[in-house]
């Protein structure tokens, strides 16, 4: 084996490592059952869209809350982005949910990106035109239960 694959093999083993304890990290102890599943989730959805081989890593550990079921239910969570910096947005829910959306928006509630598709792991992409704090609206129109638990992970290529 050379040794330039061994050293991608061993940086990729270390990133995954450091993506699960970044996803561990913020967990609280009181963290339910759901909560894992999202963290849990966040992490396979990482590793499968090949975070670590495109050059984008966690930025920060992930965003995780609740949403009641019902028409029109949505949850808002603000997150701070960089100017100039490729950013990608994922979604995941825990298993009461089949379908969960992401809709960001700018400051001044300019939508800047969106993924309304049909699945349970939307990602939205963007460079935003400037730094500060972005509102990412979560829609989870497929849930099963009275409320759903749902993580996003903000990956950055730096």
């Amino acid at each position: 084996m050379r040794a330039g694959a061994r050293q991608r093999r061993v940086l990729g083993g270390a990133l995954l490592v450091l993506l699960a304890a970044l996803l561990a990290g913020g967990q609280p102890a009181w963290a339910d059952q759901f909560e894992e599943q999202v963290r849990e989730q966040l992490l396979l959805a990482a590793m499968a869209i090949g975070f670590g081989d495109t050059g984008y890593t966690l930025d920060r550990p992930p965003s995780v809350g609740k949403i009641h079921t019902g028409p029109d239910s949505s949850s808002y969570v603000r997150i701070p982005l960089a100017r100039g910096k490729s950013h990608v947005l994922v979604g995941v829910c825990d298993s009461d949910c089949s379908d969960m959306d992401l809709v960001v928006h700018d400051a001044a509630m300019h939508k800047i990106g969106e993924d309304l598709q049909d699945d349970d792991t939307p990602m939205v992409e963007l460079v935003p035109s400037q730094s500060g704090e972005y509102i990412v609206q979560v829609l989870i129109p497929a849930c099963q239960a009275y409320r759903c638990t749902y993580g996003i992970g903000v990956f950055v290529r730096e």
